[in-house]
């Protein structure tokens, strides 16, 4: 019975605790992802109703949380520093701002991210938005500005009532229409004063009428008398003219037969042009193609549009440095010591998903520099012996070998790479290129962790695969190789190199620096090789 008991009280316990992690990673409590977000500094002036755990949204979708609120005092003035976190994916610029905006007239409050401008440097993370939020418009503050509003028209409604309803309102109507009345009688007075000023001036106007009729009258002697003689001058005159008319326009027709001329040399020249601003408007010859086509245009326009991409993507590319040494736990063949590596990598990022990586390796027992030498015979009359045509036993093929082979072990210590990246969801890269100066492909894992503290990134590399820097063994060059972040510019190096050859397999261990670089590219923008 107790057995049961117990049992069953287990079960409710952990059913609890079920319940209590379920609705811990639900509302974001509990989170193992971390390392997915970076963290950025907003300020504003009044954040009211903004919450931790709230919502930040880019263009309406969400990305991310608020992590912390915080009430700040600098200089005598107060404002709120607000610490969010944001999916890593989405990058912020120099000119990012973040706005509180609230969901509906009623629903939560949330910031609002504006991302800023592609071309302007990129945030990194723990970055503070230089451009501060503007205030958000609380709902009491309108409600106020509502009530103010309700006010101001109930005070008008109020002085029209009282101005229709006064006990004095009839009086005034009646002053009104009185005058009117007064106006309308000011007016007939003025029409009675002018008639009386036509009566009293009627001999005035009798004295005018008959000054018409003495001017009538020396209008019909001038018909008569005057104007006849005046047309008799006029004819004489006209005559005169008339044949200075004609000598003149004898002159003018010579005149006008010599410009004929010249208009029908500006004609042709005219209708030469017109023909050639015909062809040009219908887009004939090399000119009106120019001219009608819009080809040159939209060309200029494309020609225009690449510089412009290209000088972006110029200011977009990002470089990073990096250096490390391994030091080698067993000694390889034909070398009496342990040896010791050195590498210096330098990755140029053009864009998101691919990167260039320049390698330099030192190494202190040296590669192998591998010759043959091929002698031939001659007789005493210096001419080549042909060896082919020989009959000889097997002993004496033996005793008479002509082929050598030499090897020499130069300690040529240094060696060239330079390799192909291309990055898959942020979390692995695979390489191909010149790995020491071989042909080879490289495969990078960077290895999730509940903490961003540290960092481990895991590498394979496979080159040299005939074997050419070993003396006997032909299997080809693998290498195992990790790097564990301790701090963003220093990591520690461990592994195994060259492990699968029989006698040059080592494990080893080193130090590394990094240097420089955005977070182009995800992860192995900064973390990987």
């Amino acid at each position: 019975m107790y057995g049961k008991l117990e049992a069953r009280v287990g079960i409710f316990v952990l059913a609890a605790v079920a319940v209590f992690l379920y609705m811990g990673f639900h509302v974001g409590a509990f989170r193992f992802d971390r390392g997915r977000y970076h963290t950025y500094i907003l300020h504003f002036t009044d954040v009211s109703g903004l919450s931790r755990k709230a919502d930040i949204k880019i263009a309406g979708v969400k990305v991310g949380w608020v992590e912390d609120v915080e009430l700040l005092r600098e200089h005598g003035h107060q404002k709120v520093s607000v610490e969010v976190s944001i999916q890593r994916n989405y990058a912020l610029y120099a000119d990012a701002h973040g706005i509180v905006r609230q969901d509906g007239l009623l629903g939560v409050k949330f910031v609002e991210i504006i991302p800023g401008d592609p071309l302007l440097p990129r945030l990194q993370s723990g970055s503070a938005l230089k451009r501060q939020g503007p205030e958000p418009v609380a709902v009491d503050s309108i409600l106020k500005q509502f009530n103010d509003i309700a006010a101001s028209v109930r005070e008008v409604a109020g002085a029209f009532k009282e101005a229709a309803c006064a006990n004095d309102s009839g009086a005034q109507l009646c002053t009104t229409f009185q005058n009117v009345h007064l106006a309308a009688e000011r007016l007939a007075t003025f029409a009675q004063r002018i008639d009386d000023s036509l009566s009293r001036n009627g001999e005035q106007i009798e004295a005018l009428l008959q000054a018409g009729a003495s001017i009538r009258e020396l209008t019909q002697q001038l018909s008569q008398t005057t104007i006849p003689a005046v047309q008799d001058s006029i004819t004489r005159v006209t005559n005169t003219l008339e044949q200075n008319i004609q000598q003149t326009t004898d002159k003018v027709s010579a005149t006008i037969d010599s410009f004929d001329g010249a208009s029908a040399h500006a004609r042709n020249g005219l209708h030469d042009a017109v023909e050639v601003a015909r062809k040009i408007n219908a887009g004939e010859g090399t000119l009106g193609k120019l001219i009608c086509s819009d080809e040159p245009y939209r060309d200029v326009q494309e020609v225009t549009r690449h510089c412009r991409e290209c000088i972006a993507r110029l200011g977009q590319v990002q470089f990073v440095s990096d250096a490390h040494l391994e030091w080698m736990l067993r000694r390889g063949e034909n070398y009496p010591l342990r040896d010791s590596k050195g590498y210096v990598h330098l990755r140029i990022h053009p864009c998101e998903n691919y990167f260039l990586l320049a390698q330099l390796t030192l190494s202190e027992r040296g590669y192998i520099w591998r010759d043959e030498v091929q002698p031939s015979y001659c007789n005493p009359c210096s001419s080549i012996v042909d060896t082919s045509g020989l009959m000889l036993t097997d002993a004496q093929k033996l005793e008479f070998v002509y082929r050598c082979r030499h090897e020499r072990y130069r300690r040529n210590s240094v060696k060239l790479g330079l390799q192909l990246a291309r990055v898959f969801s942020d979390f692995i890269a695979l390489r191909f290129g010149l790995f020491e100066g071989f042909i080879g492909v490289g495969l990078d894992i960077d290895l999730p962790l509940p903490t961003d503290r540290i960092r481990w990134v895991t590498t394979l590399e496979l080159f040299d695969m005939k074997g050419w820097n070993r003396h006997n063994d032909r299997m080809p060059h693998a290498k195992w190789l990790n790097r564990m972040f301790i701090m963003d510019n220093v990591y520690a190096v461990f592994g195994a190199d060259d492990f699968a050859s029989r006698c040059n397999a080592s494990a080893f261990l080193g130090l590394g620096l990094r240097f420089g670089g955005g977070e182009i590219g995800g992860l192995f923008s900064t973390r990987c090789t």
